[in-house]
């Protein structure tokens, strides 16, 4: 699947006219049950196939539909974002390099 294949899907998938306040709470408790995912998970060592490496997969998968969708909401495609975000780090790791030398 594609970013505008799964933008496609986002859309055709909010039930509701999803706001953007709607969405970035949306990302953020999808981001909290990753959290809670890694600690009962790893921290605990409690592997007892309730909190299997799929149920992160899940979650990262709502992370993604919300994201996704607060991203439409501002007018920005995925692929927007993720240029926006590689241009920052590539920017930062510059910047870095140029204080070593």
């Amino acid at each position: 699947m594609n970013n505008e294949d799964f933008e496609k899907h986002v859309t055709e998938h909010s039930l509701f006219d999803l706001d953007l306040n709607y969405a970035i709470i949306g990302i953020c408790g999808e981001a909290g049950e990753c959290a809670e995912w890694h600690k009962k998970y790893n921290l605990r060592q409690n592997r007892t196939g309730l909190h299997s490496p799929e149920d992160l997969k899940k979650e990262l998968g709502d992370v993604l539909f919300y994201l996704t969708r607060a991203a439409m909401l501002s007018g920005w495609s995925l692929s927007d974002v993720m240029e926006h975000n590689k241009q920052k780090l590539d920017d930062r790791v510059s910047k870095k390099m140029r204080q070593i030398v």
